[in-house]
């Protein structure tokens, strides 16, 4: 939702509880077209995605009953946020302010490590944290401060 002119605050929520999460903020620029904010995930991740959880959690996103390779499709490649960033002017990326906060047992780690390496080779300023803790209630709790802060801080810049 589109709160001001300079500030977006996105608050998407999943359906299956486990992965329901607070899932990005977006302060002074642009809002990218990414859709699975908080999924960070590999081509070789979605290769190897178990097809139940395929089923319940990409299919209707990306194409019914696909497997192995054919899940790196055209929708794949549209939404996934390594290719975003990858295909994405340096420029463009540096209108959002990014906060990636990820717990060192969440099986997201390697996707966000790979965002993070991303972020950098482009030069994108950017807060990366990982923290002790797993894709749970009890790790973003206890980030959700720091997020909040980081939020905060960016009305004081301008």
């Amino acid at each position: 939702r589109q709160l001001t002119g300079n500030l977006h605050i996105v608050f998407l929520t999943r359906t299956v509880p486990t992965v329901t999460a607070l899932r990005e903020f977006h302060l002074r620029g642009d809002v990218l077209s990414i859709r699975e904010r908080d999924l960070v995930f590999t081509d070789d991740e979605m290769v190897n995605t178990p097809q139940n959880s395929w089923d319940v959690t990409f299919a209707r996103l990306y194409g019914n009953n696909l497997t192995g390779k054919q899940r790196l499709n055209s929708a794949w490649y549209q939404n996934s946020v390594l290719k975003i960033v990858e295909n994405t002017p340096a420029d463009s990326l540096k209108k959002v302010r990014y906060w990636i906060d990820c717990g060192d047992d969440d099986f997201l780690t390697r996707g966000n490590c790979l965002l993070h390496i991303a972020l950098n080779d482009k030069k994108i300023p950017h807060e990366y944290r990982v923290r002790d803790g797993a894709h749970n209630w009890t790790y973003w709790r206890t980030g959700i401060t720091d997020a909040l802060q980081f939020i905060g801080n960016s009305f004081h810049q301008y």
